[in-house]
Order: structure tokens, then C-alpha cells, then sequence
């Protein structure tokens, strides 16, 4: 049987996997401070290019308001501190579960993009844009 935290690891690694074999080569486990003085883990940083900002990247494995919030909250905490160029990416799991509307709107409204998993590919433009 497979317990959550290790579920939520197995997406985690999910992601990483995706990345890496798409040749997108960022930092894991990244900690950055917040104006509120908080530190706020992103899964992913990938360094700016030439033809995309910085951009961190958020695995949920278990999408939810309460995840949403947090993510939230970290993204626009962090976003103050590292200036307005920064992005943020979610990779939404929809493998077992449909993801709400509210989800979606709430992460665009902040301007996230998000990605559900079953459509993955579809963030390759963004990652490579």
C-alpha cells in the first residue's frame, strides 16, 4: 500500500522525470524568503534565458483550496521580493481526479500557469518559450 506522503513524492518525481527528459535542467527543493519574512519551498527554479524568466515550479499532487491557497500565498509572498519578471508554473495531478473550475481561476487569476497533467505536453511552450 501506498501512504500519502510517499504518493505525494511519487508525483513529485513524476514531474522531475518530465522535466528532466524534456532537457529542462532547473535547481529542486528551492527555499526563498517572502516579504512577510516567511521561506516558501518551490519544487523547481529554472534560471531565466534569453526567452523566459525566472520560473518556479509547483507539483500538487492533491490540488485543493487549501493547497491552491498556500501555493498561492508563497507565489505572491516570494513574487514581491524577486520582482515582477519571476513565473510560476503548476503541474496540476488529474490522474485520479478531476480538478475544479475554482482551482484553475483562482491560479489564473494570479497569473499561474497551470498545467493539468494529463496535459503535460502542453506546458513545453511555456517551459521552452
Amino acid at each position: 500500500m501506498v501512504s500519502s506522503p510517499r504518493t505525494t513524492n511519487l508525483f513529485y518525481d513524476d514531474v522531475a522525470t518530465f522535466l528532466k527528459s524534456n532537457k529542462v535542467w532547473g535547481n529542486r527543493d528551492i527555499l526563498l524568503k517572502g516579504r512577510s519574512g516567511f521561506s516558501h519551498k518551490f519544487d523547481f527554479l529554472l534560471a531565466p534565458t534569453d526567452r523566459r524568466p525566472e520560473t518556479m515550479i509547483q507539483a500538487l499532487n492533491t490540488p485543493s483550496k487549501q493547497s491552491v491557497e498556500y501555493t498561492l500565498f508563497g507565489w505572491s509572498d516570494t513574487q514581491a521580493q524577486r520582482g515582477n519578471n519571476s513565473q510560476l508554473i503548476v503541474f496540476l495531478n488529474d490522474q485520479k481526479n478531476m480538478i475544479s473550475p475554482s482551482l484553475l481561476s483562482a491560479l489564473n487569476e494570479y497569473e499561474v500557469e497551470a498545467f493539468r497533467w494529463k496535459n503535460r505536453k502542453e506546458s513545453l511552450v511555456k517551459l521552452f518559450a
